[in-house]
């Protein structure tokens, strides 16, 4: 304070800066929602924090929540951050989804395919359906190589034949395709023999007839 010539004074007040109010930012890295499988590995991707006095402090945030990717479920994470003045940044979140592994399974093979033998005016019929397996249903097939003459294959049942005329081997592959365009194949062979009748003297020196199969080579 000073007198100035008039008999009055001047007193001059210095003025305090302004204290930091400003809240530091957090930016949040990746997306904000994710959404993964049970049992995948879930990495968290982080976030950076910026203040405009301290700079960066992404290394001062606070992260907070867990993923159990073994339990399928909504998890959350948080993310918080002060400045050195204690300004408190808008919190951010993310938002994990562990989704339940599907039980889905493509076609697939439940057995080998098993080798038949088919008789010569005989019926004949053979499944094939039973050999496969999966949950992408309905499943379409497809055979190929040669079938003995007589013998047949419905593409839309999977299933071979027929009355077989005459003694072959034959090998063949059969293929099964699911909804979902997953194939698995597998091969097999069926025979063709005749039954022609021989004879059989029994204990009492009776003969009595009885079948036995022959294949030409």
């Amino acid at each position: 304070m000073t007198f100035n010539q008039w008999g009055t004074f001047n007193q001059w007040v210095s003025a305090e800066p302004a204290g930091d109010t400003a809240k530091p930012v957090i930016i949040l890295l990746g997306d904000a929602s994710v959404t993964i499988t049970e049992g995948d590995t879930y990495t968290d991707a982080g976030a950076t924090a910026s203040d405009n006095v301290d700079g960066d402090i992404s290394g001062n945030i606070v992260v907070a929540g867990l993923v159990d990717t073994s339990t399928p479920a909504t998890y959350i994470i948080t993310y918080n951050v002060s400045d050195s003045a204690g300004n408190q940044a808008d919190e951010v979140v993310r938002t994990v989804i562990v989704e339940a592994a599907s039980t889905d399974a493509p076609i697939s093979l439940a057995s080998p395919v098993t080798d038949r033998n088919a008789y010569i005016d005989s019926a004949f019929s053979y499944d094939l359906t039973a050999f496969f397996d999966g949950t992408f249903t309905p499943f379409t097939y497809v055979l190929t190589g040669t079938l003995p003459d007589g013998l047949t294959f419905n593409a839309s049942t999977g299933v071979i034949s027929g009355t077989a005329t005459t003694e072959e081997i034959e090998t063949l592959t059969i293929t099964a395709t699911d909804a979902n365009s997953n194939e698995v194949s597998d091969a097999f062979v069926i025979t063709t023999k005749t039954l022609i009748p021989s004879v059989n003297i029994g204990a009492t020196g009776l003969i009595r007839p009885t079948l036995r199969e022959t294949l030409r080579s």
